[in-house]
């Protein structure tokens, strides 16, 4: 009888110090909301799913790996995790995007055709994105008309130069530097079209995500291995918060 009371005394005096914290089941929920967000903001956002968005949607930057200009002052971004081309004014404002193939690098041609390279093809479209046609690329014939200049920086006929910022895959951005020397970023995102950005942020919630569901699961198990070590059920300790 005193075996048994005194056992039922240890449960109770145990209720505080062995029932899980609110904080660990917290980091739990967190960790399983972040995974879920990360994975479903990649699938959404990314180059499997670009031909699902309308000319007129502007998706994030991403990565931007590429730019090209018209006669007219607009500017060409390729992201190569979304395989989109978008365009926007000289000034920065999004005109309209197309999904195009895996694209190292593009250009504007004489006939007002945008021109890019992917793999062993080289692709021509119209401005509107229409596909004109595919040819095979050929080192000698097409390597100095996408690779001589870089695939990321652009002047134009009146000497303002465009280049992609340092850092593209965290924090795309396109900056033009005037024959006179100013600079001035054209093509940027407001933030909440980053926080939806493939492959940064949107992996880091996937593995934020993972390590707190993880600190859930191995605290959760030194809590565990405690219970049997005072030979008790967790099922009969009060959860402390």
């Amino acid at each position: 009888m005193n075996e048994v009371s005194s056992q039922n005394g240890r449960k109770k005096s145990g209720q505080r110090d062995l029932g899980i914290p609110h904080w660990v089941r917290a980091c739990h929920i967190c960790g399983i909301i972040l995974t879920v967000l990360g994975f479903g903001l990649s699938m959404c956002v990314n180059g499997f799913t670009f031909p699902l968005f309308p000319s007129t949607v502007e998706l994030p930057s991403s990565r931007i790996h590429a730019i090209a200009l018209d006669s007219q002052g607009r500017i060409y971004t390729y992201s190569q995790y979304t395989y989109r081309l978008q365009v926007y004014s000289p000034q920065g404002e999004f005109i309209r995007g197309f999904s195009s193939h895996g694209l190292s690098a593009c250009r504007i041609d004489s006939q007002g055709h945008l021109r890019g390279v992917g793999g062993n093809w080289v692709f021509t479209y119209t401005l509107d994105g229409d596909l004109l046609r595919k040819e095979r690329y050929d080192p000698d014939v097409h390597g100095e008309e996408f690779y001589a200049r870089g695939d990321e920086r652009i002047t134009d006929a009146s000497g303002n130069t465009y280049g992609v910022m340092p850092w593209p895959m965290i924090w795309p951005r396109v900056e033009k530097v005037s024959s006179s020397g100013n600079r001035v970023i054209v093509i940027s995102q407001p933030l909440w079209m980053w926080l939806i950005q493939s492959p940064f942020p949107v992996f880091v919630y996937i593995f934020c995500g993972i390590g707190l569901y993880w600190t859930w699961y191995f605290v959760e198990r030194r809590y565990n291995k405690r219970f049997v070590a005072i030979g008790c059920d967790k099922s009969d300790v009060v959860k402390k918060g």
